[in-house]
């Protein structure tokens, strides 16, 4: 004998049919279904906003102290753009090196 839901044949879809049926006849009706579902999209939108902004801050503010940690630890001295030192006479004898042709 054979099954007539393994074989696939027209029997099968109308007991599937029947069965989608009386699940869906189990399910409770709201009339204010899509309200509820908009409100809650809304509160997670805002919720993924508010985090977004959040990471946001804290990278910039990170960045920050990075870079005031960064400034902290130079030397005064140091400076390699502007330095305002006049040059002394060793550094003035001293030829300068060169790479390729005069």
């Amino acid at each position: 004998m054979t099954d007539p839901v393994r074989s696939g044949g027209a029997g099968s879809d109308e007991m599937l049919r029947d069965v989608l049926d009386a699940l869906a006849a189990q399910v409770p009706v709201s009339s204010d279904a899509y309200q509820e579902v908009r409100a809650e999209w809304s509160r997670r939108q805002r919720r993924r906003r508010r985090l977004a902004l959040l990471v946001a801050i804290v990278l910039v503010l990170l960045a920050d102290m990075v870079g005031l940690w960064a400034l902290n630890r130079a030397e005064p001295a140091g400076h390699l753009i502007f330095d305002d030192r006049q040059p002394t006479s060793q550094q003035e004898d001293q030829p300068v090196r060169r790479v390729g042709q005069p």
